[in-house]
């Protein structure tokens, strides 16, 4: 069976998805235990309950995020305090989401007074699903105490070798030929992946692998990859993914493991 490579989601698509899927695991079980009097409503309607206020949980808070890391006062607080100021601002508007949740569940609506006590609800119940988020997911607590460590700008990556005169350069558009960070294998042709792009050529890749040299490493049935161009690389488990400079992903498959953790120094 031919192995495929899955274009990667951008960071917060991933982290997108992976919270809904997390907000469906502890709607579920907070539906099981039924807190605040939920278990006396309909079952179904309380799954729906928990899951749907889950979700829109984690949606607000990531919009928070952005807020809260923007503002300037956020540098001089610690990862705790942080935590502690997003969970307390976006229980604000989770509360119009809550009182429609009990509306529906409960067939009533609460009273400006009811609406109060809800408050520190919202705000127990969503820090207890920002605490497990940021367990499982890096968040809030794993990031470093700005106060101590000062933001410095990233790095910028080393130039790449530009490689003019090779012989796959002068198969690429003229407005593409660069460095080749890599090769990927797609039917019978190569595409050819550039800092300027990609293009495909008709070609073996046996033969697009040897017109490389030495230059690089193959890692997969589909991908060849150039040293150079490794940014880096990712272990979950047996499974290696590599990211190079133009932020491409690139699956490493079991047959390569072994050579390309030798070349990166993980063996």
């Amino acid at each position: 069976m031919r192995d495929f490579a899955i274009s990667p989601l951008p960071r917060w698509a991933e982290r997108l998805w992976a919270e809904v899927g997390l907000a469906v695991a502890l709607g579920l079980a907070l539906a099981v235990l039924g807190p605040f009097r939920t278990s006396e409503s309909d079952p179904l309607q309380r799954i729906g309950f928990w899951i749907g206020l889950s979700a829109l949980w984690f949606v607000i808070v990531m919009a928070i995020d952005s807020l809260v890391d923007r503002a300037p006062f956020a540098r001089e607080i610690g990862g705790f305090q942080r935590l502690a100021l997003k969970v307390a601002v976006a229980a604000v508007p989770m509360l119009v989401f809550v009182m429609l949740g009990v509306q529906a569940l409960f067939h009533f609506t609460p009273d400006w007074h009811k609406l109060l006590h809800l408050y520190p609800r919202t705000v127990l119940v969503g820090a207890g699903l920002t605490l497990v988020s940021s367990a499982l997911f890096s968040g809030p607590l794993r990031t470093l105490d700005r106060r101590a460590v000062p933001e410095t700008p990233p790095e910028p990556p080393p130039p790449l070798p530009q490689l003019e005169a090779h012989p796959l350069q002068a198969r690429l558009p003229a407005h593409l030929r660069g460095a080749i960070l890599c090769l990927q294998t797609e039917d019978h042709y190569v595409r050819i992946h550039t800092p300027r792009g990609s293009a495909l050529i008709l070609m073996r890749m046996g033969d697009a692998v040897a017109a490389m040299g030495g230059t690089g490493m193959r890692v997969h049935r589909s991908w060849w990859i150039a040293h150079d161009a490794v940014k880096s690389c990712t272990r979950n488990g047996r499974t290696l993914r590599i990211e190079l400079a133009n932020g491409l992903v690139v699956p490493v498959s079991q047959p390569y493991a072994r050579t390309a953790r030798e070349a990166l120094g993980l063996a």
